[in-house]
Protein backbone atom coordinates (compact mmCIF):
# COMPACT_ATOMS: atom_id res chain seq x y z
CA UNK A 1 0.00 0.00 0.00
CA UNK A 2 1.22 3.62 -0.60
CA UNK A 3 0.05 6.27 1.69
CA UNK A 4 -0.80 9.73 0.78
CA UNK A 5 -0.24 12.41 2.97
CA UNK A 6 -3.38 15.28 2.75
CA UNK A 7 -2.70 18.48 4.43
CA UNK A 8 -4.46 21.85 4.86
CA UNK A 9 -18.60 -5.46 17.56
CA UNK A 10 -19.99 -9.05 18.12
CA UNK A 11 -18.39 -11.33 16.09
CA UNK A 12 -20.85 -14.04 14.27
CA UNK A 13 -19.77 -16.91 12.31
CA UNK A 14 -16.67 -16.53 11.19
CA UNK A 15 -15.29 -17.76 7.28
CA UNK A 16 -11.34 -17.64 6.61
CA UNK A 17 -10.63 -15.74 3.82
CA UNK A 18 -8.01 -17.17 1.13
CA UNK A 19 -5.75 -13.98 0.12
CA UNK A 20 -3.98 -13.55 -2.93
CA UNK A 21 -1.04 -11.91 -3.07
CA UNK A 22 -0.94 -8.12 -2.96
CA UNK A 23 1.88 -5.65 -4.69
CA UNK A 24 4.60 -6.05 -1.64
CA UNK A 25 5.90 -2.65 -2.67
CA UNK A 26 3.86 -0.98 0.40
CA UNK A 27 3.69 3.00 0.22
CA UNK A 28 1.06 5.70 1.07
CA UNK A 29 0.97 9.19 -0.28
CA UNK A 30 1.45 12.82 1.13
CA UNK A 31 1.44 16.28 0.59
CA UNK A 32 -2.02 17.29 1.11
CA UNK A 33 -1.16 20.52 2.60
CA UNK A 34 -3.26 22.98 0.23
CA UNK A 35 -4.99 22.62 -3.17
CA UNK A 36 -3.41 19.17 -3.13
CA UNK A 37 -6.14 16.18 -4.12
CA UNK A 38 -6.69 13.10 -6.02
CA UNK A 39 -9.44 13.20 -8.23
CA UNK A 40 -11.40 10.10 -9.28
CA UNK A 41 -14.29 11.57 -12.15
CA UNK A 42 -16.13 8.93 -13.32
CA UNK A 43 -19.59 9.33 -12.04
CA UNK A 44 -21.00 6.12 -13.84
CA UNK A 45 -19.97 4.31 -10.55
CA UNK A 46 -20.58 7.13 -8.17
CA UNK A 47 -24.33 7.83 -10.02
CA UNK A 48 -25.05 4.10 -9.50
CA UNK A 49 -24.74 4.11 -5.90
CA UNK A 50 -28.65 4.35 -4.99
CA UNK A 51 -29.70 2.63 -2.42
CA UNK A 52 -26.22 1.26 -0.08
CA UNK A 53 -22.81 2.22 -0.15
CA UNK A 54 -19.27 2.02 1.59
CA UNK A 55 -16.52 4.36 1.56
CA UNK A 56 -13.50 3.32 3.46
CA UNK A 57 -9.52 4.71 4.07
CA UNK A 58 -6.81 4.47 6.66
CA UNK A 59 -5.63 8.22 7.51
CA UNK A 60 -2.31 9.03 9.88
CA UNK A 61 -3.40 12.58 11.46
CA UNK A 62 -0.56 14.92 11.41
CA UNK A 63 -0.13 18.21 13.70
CA UNK A 64 -1.87 20.84 13.50
CA UNK A 65 -4.84 19.47 12.70
CA UNK A 66 -7.07 21.69 10.19
CA UNK A 67 -10.69 22.27 11.33
CA UNK A 68 -13.44 20.95 8.40
CA UNK A 69 -10.72 19.52 6.39
CA UNK A 70 -11.67 16.46 3.93
CA UNK A 71 -10.35 13.03 3.51
CA UNK A 72 -12.80 11.76 1.08
CA UNK A 73 -16.02 13.75 -0.36
CA UNK A 74 -18.23 13.44 -3.19
CA UNK A 75 -19.18 17.00 -3.97
CA UNK A 76 -22.08 17.98 -1.20
CA UNK A 77 -23.53 14.49 -1.54
CA UNK A 78 -21.42 12.75 1.09
CA UNK A 79 -18.04 12.76 2.71
CA UNK A 80 -15.38 11.78 5.61
CA UNK A 81 -13.73 14.92 7.17
CA UNK A 82 -11.16 15.39 9.76
CA UNK A 83 -12.00 18.15 11.79
CA UNK A 84 -10.75 19.01 15.49
CA UNK A 85 -9.20 15.90 15.95
CA UNK A 86 -12.37 13.97 15.17
CA UNK A 87 -13.52 11.94 12.05
CA UNK A 88 -16.88 13.22 10.78
CA UNK A 89 -19.23 11.76 8.27
CA UNK A 90 -22.01 13.31 6.63
CA UNK A 91 -24.46 12.91 4.02
CA UNK A 92 -27.26 14.80 2.58
CA UNK A 93 -30.69 13.99 1.72
CA UNK A 94 -32.60 16.59 1.76
CA UNK A 95 -31.32 17.73 5.09
CA UNK A 96 -27.83 17.55 6.41
CA UNK A 97 -26.69 14.63 8.59
CA UNK A 98 -23.27 14.66 10.09
CA UNK A 99 -22.01 11.73 12.44
CA UNK A 100 -19.22 12.56 14.74
CA UNK A 101 -16.82 9.84 15.54
CA UNK A 102 -14.48 9.74 18.47
CA UNK A 103 -11.73 12.60 18.96
CA UNK A 104 -8.34 11.65 18.13
CA UNK A 105 -5.41 12.74 19.98
CA UNK A 106 -2.25 10.85 18.65
CA UNK A 107 -0.88 10.77 15.04
CA UNK A 108 -1.18 6.68 14.34
CA UNK A 109 -2.48 4.99 11.81
CA UNK A 110 -6.52 4.65 11.77
CA UNK A 111 -9.25 3.23 10.04
CA UNK A 112 -12.29 5.34 9.24
CA UNK A 113 -15.87 4.40 7.17
CA UNK A 114 -19.06 5.90 5.88
CA UNK A 115 -22.04 3.39 5.02
CA UNK A 116 -25.57 4.03 4.14
CA UNK A 117 -27.87 0.71 3.97
CA UNK A 118 -30.91 2.12 2.64
CA UNK A 119 -32.34 2.63 5.91
CA UNK A 120 -29.35 3.81 8.41
CA UNK A 121 -26.26 6.36 7.62
CA UNK A 122 -23.05 4.70 9.98
CA UNK A 123 -19.85 5.80 10.98
CA UNK A 124 -17.05 3.54 11.89
CA UNK A 125 -13.96 3.87 13.65
CA UNK A 126 -10.98 1.74 14.13
CA UNK A 127 -13.68 -1.16 12.77
CA UNK A 128 -16.41 -0.55 15.14
CA UNK A 129 -19.52 1.06 15.17
CA UNK A 130 -19.51 4.67 16.61
CA UNK A 131 -22.33 6.46 15.20
CA UNK A 132 -25.29 5.45 13.50
CA UNK A 133 -29.00 7.72 12.31
CA UNK A 134 -32.12 6.79 10.50
CA UNK A 135 -32.71 7.86 7.54
CA UNK A 136 -34.13 6.73 4.27
CA UNK A 137 -34.01 7.34 0.78
CA UNK A 138 -31.57 7.14 -2.41
CA UNK A 139 -28.19 8.64 -2.44
CA UNK A 140 -28.08 11.78 -4.67
CA UNK A 141 -26.85 11.76 -7.72
CA UNK A 142 -24.48 14.46 -9.42
CA UNK A 143 -21.49 15.59 -11.49
CA UNK A 144 -19.16 16.11 -8.94
CA UNK A 145 -15.96 13.93 -8.84
CA UNK A 146 -14.75 11.68 -5.55
CA UNK A 147 -11.99 13.81 -4.37
CA UNK A 148 -9.33 12.97 -1.88
CA UNK A 149 -7.62 15.91 0.08
CA UNK A 150 -8.39 19.10 -0.84
CA UNK A 151 -12.09 20.49 -1.67
CA UNK A 152 -12.87 23.84 -3.52
CA UNK A 153 -9.24 24.66 -2.57
CA UNK A 154 -10.45 25.30 1.15
CA UNK A 155 -10.38 22.03 2.54
CA UNK A 156 -6.73 20.77 2.57
CA UNK A 157 -5.91 17.94 5.23
CA UNK A 158 -2.33 17.65 7.26
CA UNK A 159 -2.80 13.63 6.98
CA UNK A 160 -1.16 10.51 5.10
CA UNK A 161 -4.07 8.61 3.35
CA UNK A 162 -3.62 5.12 2.55
CA UNK A 163 -6.11 1.74 1.28
CA UNK A 164 -9.17 3.58 -0.06
CA UNK A 165 -12.16 1.51 -1.16
CA UNK A 166 -15.52 1.98 -2.76
CA UNK A 167 -18.23 -0.84 -2.07
CA UNK A 168 -22.19 -0.49 -3.50
CA UNK A 169 -23.25 -2.38 -0.65
CA UNK A 170 -23.02 -1.18 3.22
CA UNK A 171 -20.44 -3.29 4.83
CA UNK A 172 -20.97 -4.21 8.59
CA UNK A 173 -18.55 -4.09 11.69
CA UNK A 174 -17.65 -7.57 11.07
CA UNK A 175 -16.49 -6.92 7.67
CA UNK A 176 -14.35 -4.16 8.12
CA UNK A 177 -12.85 -5.60 10.69
CA UNK A 178 -11.65 -8.96 8.38
CA UNK A 179 -10.64 -6.85 6.07
CA UNK A 180 -9.08 -3.45 6.31
CA UNK A 181 -6.13 -4.86 7.91
CA UNK A 182 -5.16 -6.51 4.55
CA UNK A 183 -4.48 -5.82 0.72
CA UNK A 184 -7.79 -7.54 -0.90
CA UNK A 185 -7.77 -9.64 -4.23
CA UNK A 186 -11.10 -7.49 -6.28
CA UNK A 187 -12.00 -10.48 -7.96
CA UNK A 188 -12.75 -12.10 -5.05
CA UNK A 189 -14.59 -9.54 -3.56
CA UNK A 190 -18.58 -8.84 -3.66
CA UNK A 191 -19.41 -5.31 -5.12
CA UNK A 192 -16.33 -3.72 -4.44
CA UNK A 193 -16.08 -1.13 -6.61
CA UNK A 194 -13.55 0.93 -6.66
CA UNK A 195 -10.13 0.06 -5.14
CA UNK A 196 -7.16 2.78 -4.77
CA UNK A 197 -3.87 1.09 -2.86
CA UNK A 198 -2.28 4.25 -3.84
CA UNK A 199 1.59 2.06 -4.01
CA UNK A 200 0.53 1.90 -7.61
CA UNK A 201 0.63 4.45 -10.64
CA UNK A 202 1.82 5.80 -13.74
CA UNK A 203 2.47 9.19 -13.54
CA UNK A 204 0.02 11.53 -11.98
CA UNK A 205 -2.31 8.21 -11.78
CA UNK A 206 -3.01 5.84 -9.22
CA UNK A 207 -4.83 2.95 -10.38
CA UNK A 208 -7.93 1.26 -9.26
CA UNK A 209 -7.34 -2.64 -9.03
CA UNK A 210 -10.51 -3.45 -9.82
CA UNK A 211 -12.26 -4.26 -13.40
CA UNK A 212 -13.84 -0.85 -13.66
CA UNK A 213 -10.58 1.13 -13.58
CA UNK A 214 -11.73 4.17 -12.65
CA UNK A 215 -7.88 5.59 -12.10
CA UNK A 216 -7.17 8.83 -10.05
CA UNK A 217 -5.13 11.71 -10.84
CA UNK A 218 -3.06 13.36 -8.70
CA UNK A 219 -1.92 16.57 -8.51
CA UNK A 220 1.80 17.72 -8.58
CA UNK A 221 2.89 18.07 -5.30
CA UNK A 222 1.57 14.52 -3.86
CA UNK A 223 4.48 12.12 -3.22
CA UNK A 224 4.26 8.57 -2.03
CA UNK A 225 5.70 7.24 1.25
CA UNK A 226 6.99 3.79 2.93
CA UNK A 227 4.63 4.89 6.63
CA UNK A 228 1.84 2.49 6.01
CA UNK A 229 -1.05 1.31 8.32
CA UNK A 230 0.10 -2.44 7.52
CA UNK A 231 2.33 -4.52 5.68
CA UNK A 232 0.98 -8.15 4.32
CA UNK A 233 4.68 -8.78 2.96
CA UNK A 234 5.28 -9.54 6.33
CA UNK A 235 8.93 -10.62 7.52
CA UNK A 236 8.37 -13.95 9.60
CA UNK A 237 12.24 -13.20 10.84
CA UNK A 238 10.57 -9.98 12.75
CA UNK A 239 8.23 -12.84 14.88
CA UNK A 240 9.82 -14.85 17.54
CA UNK A 241 8.58 -18.63 16.94
CA UNK A 242 7.41 -20.01 20.24
CA UNK A 243 5.30 -22.85 21.95
CA UNK A 244 2.57 -21.13 24.17
CA UNK A 245 0.47 -22.62 26.62
CA UNK A 246 -2.03 -19.81 25.81
CA UNK A 247 -1.93 -21.05 22.05
CA UNK A 248 -1.78 -24.01 20.20
CA UNK A 249 -2.47 -26.42 16.45
CA UNK A 250 -4.54 -29.52 16.60
CA UNK A 251 -3.58 -32.26 14.60
CA UNK A 252 0.00 -31.62 13.55
CA UNK A 253 0.74 -32.67 10.83
CA UNK A 254 -2.79 -32.25 9.35
CA UNK A 255 -4.52 -32.63 5.85
CA UNK A 256 -7.44 -30.34 5.27
CA UNK A 257 -7.96 -28.20 8.04
CA UNK A 258 -6.39 -27.39 11.69
CA UNK A 259 -7.84 -26.19 14.79
CA UNK A 260 -6.28 -23.33 16.64
CA UNK A 261 -6.98 -23.64 20.30
CA UNK A 262 -6.64 -20.44 22.50
CA UNK A 263 -6.86 -18.68 26.04
CA UNK A 264 -9.86 -16.71 26.19
CA UNK A 265 -7.80 -13.39 26.56
CA UNK A 266 -7.44 -14.27 22.31
CA UNK A 267 -10.34 -14.05 21.37
CA UNK A 268 -11.31 -11.93 18.50
CA UNK A 269 -7.53 -11.36 17.85
CA UNK A 270 -6.11 -11.84 14.37
CA UNK A 271 -3.99 -15.30 12.85
CA UNK A 272 -2.56 -15.16 9.89
CA UNK A 273 -0.79 -18.29 7.86
CA UNK A 274 2.00 -17.73 5.99
CA UNK A 275 4.03 -20.20 3.86
CA UNK A 276 8.05 -20.57 4.18
CA UNK A 277 8.42 -17.20 1.87
CA UNK A 278 6.53 -15.02 3.87
CA UNK A 279 3.75 -14.53 1.91
CA UNK A 280 0.64 -14.37 3.45
CA UNK A 281 -1.93 -16.63 2.51
CA UNK A 282 -4.88 -17.21 4.77
CA UNK A 283 -6.21 -14.62 7.76
CA UNK A 284 -9.46 -14.85 9.90
CA UNK A 285 -10.16 -14.26 13.10
CA UNK A 286 -10.46 -16.52 16.64
CA UNK A 287 -14.11 -16.81 17.13
CA UNK A 288 -13.77 -19.58 19.47
CA UNK A 289 -11.32 -21.04 21.79
CA UNK A 290 -11.62 -23.64 19.21
CA UNK A 291 -11.27 -22.35 15.61
CA UNK A 292 -10.98 -24.48 12.78
CA UNK A 293 -9.67 -23.37 9.49
CA UNK A 294 -10.37 -25.09 6.33
CA UNK A 295 -6.82 -25.43 4.26
CA UNK A 296 -7.87 -27.56 1.24
CA UNK A 297 -6.65 -24.45 -1.12
CA UNK A 298 -2.94 -24.84 0.45
CA UNK A 299 -0.13 -27.36 -1.06
CA UNK A 300 1.57 -29.91 1.16
CA UNK A 301 4.44 -27.91 2.80
CA UNK A 302 5.16 -26.58 5.79
CA UNK A 303 3.12 -23.17 7.02
CA UNK A 304 3.20 -21.01 10.05
CA UNK A 305 0.38 -19.78 11.83
CA UNK A 306 0.28 -16.37 13.63
CA UNK A 307 -1.89 -15.34 16.39
CA UNK A 308 -1.71 -11.35 17.06
CA UNK A 309 -2.44 -11.00 20.75
CA UNK A 310 -0.71 -9.17 23.47
CA UNK A 311 2.08 -10.57 22.13
CA UNK A 312 2.94 -12.20 18.88
CA UNK A 313 2.61 -15.97 18.91
CA UNK A 314 4.27 -18.30 16.03
CA UNK A 315 3.74 -22.00 15.80
CA UNK A 316 5.05 -23.63 12.47
CA UNK A 317 2.45 -26.83 10.52
CA UNK A 318 2.96 -29.13 8.30
CA UNK A 319 -0.12 -29.96 5.55
CA UNK A 320 0.55 -34.05 4.48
Amino acid sequence: MRKILLSGVAFGLFVSKLIAQGNCNPNSISGFYGTEQIVISNNTILNSLDNSFTIECWFKPQLPTPTGSNLIRRGGNWLIQWSDRTPVGYMWFGSQYYLNGNPINDTFWHHVALSYSGDSIRLYQDGLLVKSVKVSGDIETGSEPLSLGNYNNNSACNCLIDEVRLWDRALNSFELQSKMKTQLNPASETELVGYWQLNLGNGSTTLDLTNNKYNAVLTSNLSFTSDVPFDTCTNLSNYNILQSNSCSVFPNPTNNSITIKTDKALLQCRYLIFDNTGRLLIEGVIASENTNVNLTDLKNGIYSIIVSGSINQTIKFVKL
